[in-house]
């Protein structure tokens, strides 16, 4: 089986949004709960950090704690696409 054929890639897996504090840090709590709303949608997996994501105002340790926030909250429940863009 090549690589490909390991997800079932169908339906909706939108790019989400990272949600931000006034101070602008990282909002773990808003982000559980749209993680849950997305799910309770029925959404078929997530982009997470993608251009919507707002990549480019995550540094590389806010986008690590980013990647690990959502895998832990979603535990396997739907399948995740990390973004690993850069400008460089």
């Amino acid at each position: 089986m090549d690589k490909r054929s390991r997800v079932e890639w169908r339906g909706y897996i939108p790019a989400m949004l990272t949600p931000f504090a006034d101070d602008g840090a990282l909002d773990p709590i808003r982000l559980r709960a749209h993680l849950e709303w997305l799910a309770a949608e029925g959404m078929h997996g997530l982009v997470i950090g993608g251009t919507t994501g707002e990549w480019t105002s995550l540094s590389p340790t806010e986008r690590r704690d980013l990647f690990r926030l959502v895998g832990d909250q979603m535990k396997g429940r739907l399948p995740l696409i990390a973004g690993c863009t850069s400008y460089t």
